[in-house]
This record gives C-alpha cells, structure tokens and sequence, in this order.
C-alpha cells in the first residue's frame, strides 16, 4: 500500500491530505470508522491489529479545535483520502504563557497521573491507549485485590481515578474511590464508567466525580478530565 501525505495551500487554511490505495471503505459505512473501538476489516478483533481508536480520537481532539475540520473520500477497490482543514497561523513564533495561568493548563494533559481500575481487559487496554494518546501517565490495575496490593507502593498521588463501577468480587467504585481516600486522605477527581443506569456518584464525593455510561466517548472523557482536573 502507498500512502502519499500532500499540504495544500488555500487563502485562509491549510489541507493536509493523506491518500491510500487501499481496499476502499464502502460510502454506507463512512459514519462508521469514527466511532470507537470499529475496525472494518477486523471481525475477530485482533489487538494486534490495533484497537478501533484512531480515527475516533482524531474526531474528538478536532471537536475541541476551532476552525479544524476533517474530510473523508473512499472508494471500494481504490483507496481513501483523508483531507484535514487547519487554519493558517499568522502570529508570532513563540507564544508567552499568560501570568495566571497555571503550569497544569499550559502544557495540557501531559502533565496528568491517572489510576485505571478495569477488570474487562479490551475496556482497559483500550482506555489506557486512548490516555496514551492524549499524552497522560498511567497505572493500571485489573482487579480491586490488583490495586490494594499495588497502591502502597505508588507514592504519587493521582490527578484522576478511572474506574469502571462494578467489580469482580462484589466490590464496586465506592469501595475504589475509599481506598484512594485512605491512601492519601484526600478527595480524589474520579470518572465511573458504567453501564448501570442506576448510578450517579458517591454522596460524599459527587462534586469529584463524574459519571459516564459505557461506551463513554472519546468527547464525553476529555470533557470529563478538563472538568474534573483543570475545572474547566
């Protein structure tokens, strides 16, 4: 496969065109590659083969982006063309960072620590790529009993705890959310990702906590951590 990436220079903007001679995408699925966790062409979903992400974080960090758009051309038998629109830049060089404006904010997600509680291990690897991407640290643990044997040796504190609400063993988010409160005596940011309708956070912790149906999107999560870490 040839892959051939051109910049187009236009009045007000710029088109960055990447161009395959791939198998194509049929028009009635063009929708589809941009939800998270689809692959096309990989029924049995092999890891290995990626995890259905890319293209779903690409739309959700352009949804946060002004003037950006993105545009899809696909063709079965004769490959796609993907035509991103950025706006041109016509200030300076370097940028000062504004007085006030916190380190945590200036460099954005990269400054972050998140904990990932998960025992459903696509959900995990995948949310951990997804963080990955975004530039954030992680700690991962597949099981309440996982976390209690790994937390006394985590001395940072974490920005943000990702967990999912029930648990093998009975234990839930509130059983994850104390054990974090003890460790450092301190109210955790946390995001609870479930599937149970029923569920709306931690009563003493609501103001902390953000609550997200499964299959959260890749929008809804970043959304959720500008809240949650720079109160955004």
């Amino acid at each position: 496969m040839t892959i051939p990436i051109g910049v187009v220079p236009l009045p007000n903007r710029v088109r960055i065109d990447v161009v395959d001679n791939g198998i194509g995408i049929p028009e009635s699925q063009w929708s589809e590659v941009f939800r998270p966790f689809v692959q096309l062409h990989n029924p049995e979903h092999d890891r290995e083969q990626g995890l259905g992400l890319g293209l779903s974080i690409v739309n959700a960090i352009l949804a946060l982006l002004p003037e950006h758009r993105l545009d899809m051309r696909s063709f079965e038998g004769r490959g796609t063309r993907f035509s991103l629109y950025v706006p041109r830049y016509r200030g300076s060089a370097f940028l000062p960072i504004e007085s006030g404006v916190s380190m945590g904010r200036a460099v954005g997600f990269t400054s972050l620590f998140v904990w990932c509680v998960e025992d459903d291990e696509i959900a995990r690897v995948a949310t951990g790529a997804f963080l990955a991407e975004l530039g954030i640290l992680t700690e991962q643990a597949s099981s309440f009993e996982e976390l209690a044997q790994a937390l006394p040796f985590t001395e940072r504190r974490p920005d943000l705890v990702i967990t999912d609400y029930r648990l093998r063993g009975g234990r839930t988010a509130d059983d994850v959310i104390a054990m974090f409160v003890h460790r450092w005596d301190v109210d955790m940011p946390v995001i609870v990702l479930t599937g149970e309708a029923g569920y709306n956070g931690h009563e003493k912790l609501r103001s902390n906590v953000v609550v997200l149906k499964k299959p959260a999107s890749p929008v809804d999560i970043i959304e959720a951590i500008r809240r949650l870490c720079f109160k955004a």
